[in-house]
């Protein structure tokens, strides 16, 4: 039997962590991913959130804070880099860096 594995993933816009249970956190959604390491910066270039663990990226995510700090409303950005299963890079779109916006 063989098992074939859609290789996709999706990358919200927007998150909205203000406790309400829904969208509290900006997560990577995808298929097929074996390796993955997410950062995300604000628009001045400081690192704010890094992982390289799919299950975090995946499942955890980022909660909107910076060393336990909650962070303002506001674009931030977003790199990937990684790789399926089968040995394709992960991108969105074509891309491995776009921008995420918090809202509360």
């Amino acid at each position: 039997m063989r098992i074939f594995v859609k290789n996709q993933i999706f990358i919200p816009e927007l998150f909205t962590p203000n406790d309400d249970g829904a969208n509290d956190v900006f997560l990577i959604y995808g298929d097929g991913i074996q390796e993955i390491a997410l950062r995300i910066y604000d628009t001045s270039g400081n690192l704010l959130y890094e992982t390289d663990d799919p299950q975090t990226a995946q499942f955890s995510g980022w909660d909107g804070k910076s060393n336990g700090q909650t962070l303002p409303d506001g674009n931030y950005i977003w790199t990937i880099e990684g790789k399926y299963f089968n040995g394709s890079s992960v991108e969105f779109n074509g891309k491995n860096k776009g921008v995420i916006r918090l809202i509360k």
